[in-house]
């Protein structure tokens, strides 16, 4: 897609509804990893405490994993469709 100034963007249109969809999915999922991964009563020197930061990376973690594997699926999945039909 060409730009009034000259710049074409490097994106496919795949790449950005990719993007779009890693976002739509990535973000609740980790609301509701960190929901779950946090919830509860704990006081503040129980060893319910130990390894927040643990969590907190391995929430990010699949996070990360789910965004990724569904943000290149919809990338794949729609820039073999547009190269199907000849656009």
């Amino acid at each position: 897609m060409w730009m009034e100034n000259g710049y074409k963007s490097a994106g496919t249109i795949g790449g950005k509804f990719g993007c779009l969809a890693a976002t739509l999915v990535g973000l609740p999922v980790f609301g509701f990893l960190m929901f779950l991964s946090f919830y509860g009563n704990c006081g503040p020197n129980d060893p319910c405490r130990d390894g927040q930061g643990v969590r907190f990376f391995v929430v990010f973690g699949v996070t990360a994993a789910v965004s990724a594997v569904v943000g290149f699926t919809i990338r794949s999945m729609w820039n073999k469709h547009l190269n199907r039909d000849g656009k």
